[in-house]
């Protein structure tokens, strides 16, 4: 989601992400930009090379609430999130949530698409660092590569995602930063990917872009150096896992197992513990039908092993 941004950084992030990940496609959604028209977004995407869908809406953004900011009041971008993950990237092989000012990068050679794609629950979450630039010249567009400076000892950024649509999380909805009532986004950090936030690459609509004090900047490679030196899988060409390489049957049980996954996760965490007791409870009766021994038993055997 987009409003006024500078066209030079809207085409900046969306090459990069060509370039360095491999993305083939871009959705954006320009929140009642007034200093140029949707279709001037629309050709400044398709000089990156990537497929462009360029969606508009003039609708209030949403209050700011008191720290920690907390996401219920960011109606419009949750909304949208969810709209356009309903409508149009059902089909995605993989969808990466960030914005402008943010470049994804990768520790390895495989690309966040890809490293998604072939994880077993389809989810990649990271953690991001900030990047500084120094004020430019007079007249001149402060762009991301210019954003060569870090502070030591900075707090990290929050985590970003990059999901598989039909993997057996693709029914839960999106945040900015995590999947809406998932209990377990904490255990889905990795530390193959991380971020650079650029904080020059701002209308100050949210927060102040002036730099910290020259003596606290500490030199580092820009997102384009450390992009260029890391080597790159051919988009789509990881290696598929072993499990992929399985009979007709277990394809079967395996898209049993995650249509299974996708309804169970899409209830709300009560449900999810609600379904948990009594899969444990029916569990606890079929084996007691089997060895005849009574249920009181089964939960003392249950409380022996913790105890254990």
């Amino acid at each position: 989601m987009s409003k006024d941004n500078d066209l030079v950084w809207i085409e900046d992030f969306a090459r990069f992400h060509a370039q360095t990940q491999g993305a083939e496609a871009i959705v954006l959604v320009d929140n009642g930009s007034t200093l140029y028209e949707p279709g001037d977004i629309a050709r400044v995407l398709e000089r990156t090379g990537l497929d462009a869908l360029v969606l508009s809406t003039s609708l209030p953004f949403g209050p700011r609430g008191r720290r920690p900011y907390g996401n219920t009041e960011l109606f419009l971008q949750t909304c949208a999130l969810n709209a356009v993950r309903l409508r149009f990237l059902q089909q995605a092989r993989a969808v990466l949530c960030c914005d402008i000012d943010e470049l994804v990068l990768g520790r390895t050679p495989n690309s966040v698409f890809d490293a998604t794609w072939h994880s077993r629950f389809g989810l990649t979450r990271f953690g991001g660092e900030w990047r500084y630039a120094r004020q430019p010249a007079r007249g001149a567009v402060v762009r991301h590569d210019d954003h060569r400076f870090l502070v030591a000892n900075k707090k990290p950024c929050p985590a970003k995602w990059c999901v598989r649509p039909s993997g057996p999380l693709g029914d839960l909805q999106w945040r900015p930063h995590i999947l809406d009532e998932f209990v377990f986004n904490w255990a889905f950090r990795s530390k193959e990917f991380t971020y650079h936030h650029c904080r020059q690459i701002t209308t100050g609509w949210k927060r102040d872009s002036v730099a910290p004090k020259a003596a606290r900047l500490v030199p580092s490679k820009t997102a384009w150096q450390i992009a260029t030196d890391t080597p790159r899988v051919a988009p789509g060409r990881q290696a598929p896992r072993r499990a992929e390489r399985t009979s007709g049957t277990m394809q079967a049980v395996r898209r049993v197992c995650v249509g299974s996954s996708r309804r169970f996760f899409a209830l709300r965490p009560a449900l999810q513990a609600a379904s948990l007791a009594l899969a444990a409870f029916l569990g606890l009766a079929a084996e007691e039908a089997i060895d005849n021994d009574p249920v009181s038993q089964e939960f003392a055997y249950l409380m022996q092993g913790f105890y254990d």
